[in-house]
């Protein structure tokens, strides 16, 4: 998406927040494709936001831990994981998805404007 909209983001001097996931920083059992697709999310934001830090584009990602999605609600129906998860999680609990806003925000905003090739945890 990025690329196909690179002349409007070197106009606009725009800003792209990839979405990665705490699994970028971070391996569980059983996790080696999904931990590898998002460890490369980290490795396309960097790499993106070199590329065009001279255009003014400003690259950047989150990276959620366990939000209350659709997507994770097989493991927030496994006691014995959820425990494994929640080990690692600073806050001890899921997130909800209104809460990767603020950090989304933030990194879109002119209030992160010296910040570029960042993955930020939000967990």
């Amino acid at each position: 998406m990025t690329i196909a909209l690179l002349p409007q983001l070197r106009r606009t001097k725009g800003r792209v927040v990839n979405v990665g996931s705490i699994a970028s920083f971070v391996a569980y059992r059983n996790s080696a494709s999904y931990a590898a697709t998002k460890g490369a999310v980290i490795q396309l934001t960097k790499a993106l936001a070199a590329d065009l830090a001279a255009d003014g584009v400003r690259v950047n990602g989150i990276a959620p831990g366990v939000i209350a999605t659709p997507m994770t609600e097989g493991t927030r129906a496994n006691p014995e994981v959820m425990a494994r998860f929640l080990n690692h999680t600073p806050m001890g609990r899921v997130g909800e998805p209104e809460e990767l806003v603020g950090p989304t925000l933030f990194l879109a905003s002119r209030m992160s404007s010296y910040v570029t090739g960042v993955m930020l945890p939000v967990e």
